[in-house]
């Protein structure tokens, strides 16, 4: 009866170096379940403004050469394409871009500089989405640590670009 006693008592103590040994692993695990969770909803924004530039860029390509004010219908055709895919982000659907906005969305006609990036008689899109205060007001911080700086780190801005040839 004796080995009896001694073996539940060896069990009572594993069970609390378990719980000791789960004390250390669950924040790591918490941590590493939140971060994923945050860049998991940063890629679905990221890919989200690239379709939107290449819907920005389709709808000014869309728009006839031929009209008077092509340039104009463009540039709003562009930005009104963006903010449409872009809804769930914005709340709004219009050609007009709010001011002070997460989303910036613009378009504009290549200078002709010359450069690989945007050749003369093109159309570019670039979509911007402000992560202002580093996404804290989306994503709390869970701590800041000296010489790693903020778990997890979140991007100030993502920027998303479309190109493409436009008819004379």
């Amino acid at each position: 009866m004796h080995n009896k006693n001694k073996s539940v008592r060896c069990g009572r103590r594993e069970s609390g170096a378990a719980a000791i040994e789960f004390a250390f692993v669950f924040p790591l695990l918490l941590t590493l379940v939140y971060c994923v969770i945050v860049y998991g909803y940063l890629f679905v924004v990221l890919q989200s403004i690239e379709f939107a530039a290449h819907r920005g860029i389709e709808a000014a390509v869309a728009v006839d050469p031929a009209s008077t004010d092509a340039a104009t219908q463009r540039q709003q055709q562009a930005i009104l394409a963006v903010n449409c895919s872009l809804q769930w982000l914005t709340g709004s659907c219009s050609s007009t871009i709010a001011s002070g906005g997460r989303v910036v969305p613009q378009y504009s006609l290549c200078s002709g500089t010359g450069t690989t990036s945007c050749p003369s008689g093109y159309g570019l899109v670039t979509v911007t989405y402000k992560l202002n205060n580093g996404g804290s007001w989306l994503f709390p911080k869970l701590v800041d640590l000296p010489m790693v700086g903020t778990i997890p780190p979140m991007p100030e801005t993502m920027v998303a670009t479309a190109i493409a040839k436009l008819e004379p």
